[in-house]
């Protein structure tokens, strides 16, 4: 699942309604609705039960929205602090990130902060998704 996924699907929890949500993303409602089909499909459950009026998250949509909701407020974290050092000259970072998110815009954004700052220095701390957002508040780590 791509993080854009995520972001469609608690979009649609927002509004309520997967026609409001496609409206304010400026996006067909069919094709928000496919997205919303293949994270159903990725999951092998309903996650949203449809009412008359719009939908509304199942127990398994509300799992997957608390989980979608971590990640992404993880991710934009991460942006923050790698954009803080972007003026930094030297200094240590510290992220914490979820395993699946090494690979993509984290790791491409670290190699461009380096390559930028060579005397800064980043520490990229692993954990569970479902841990890892209330550990970084805590101060874990930062």
């Amino acid at each position: 699942m791509e993080l854009r996924q995520l972001r469609l699907f608690l979009k649609v929890l927002e509004h309520g309604n997967i026609s409001a949500a496609a409206d304010s993303l400026r996006m067909p409602q069919p094709v928000l609705s496919r997205h919303i089909a293949r994270i159903e499909k990725e999951f092998s459950a309903k996650l949203l039960d449809r009412l008359p009026q719009g939908v509304s998250p199942n127990s398994a949509g509300k799992i997957q929205r608390d989980h979608a909701s971590s990640i992404d407020a993880n991710y934009r974290n991460a942006l923050r602090h790698i954009a803080a050092l972007q003026t930094a000259s030297a200094g240590v970072a510290n992220v914490g990130t979820g395993r699946s998110w090494l690979r993509g815009p984290l790791s491409t954004g670290v190699a461009r902060l380096v390559a930028k700052n060579p005397a800064v220095r980043i520490k990229i701390v692993t954990g569970a998704t479902d841990t890892l957002p209330s550990r970084l508040l805590r101060g874990e780590w930062i």
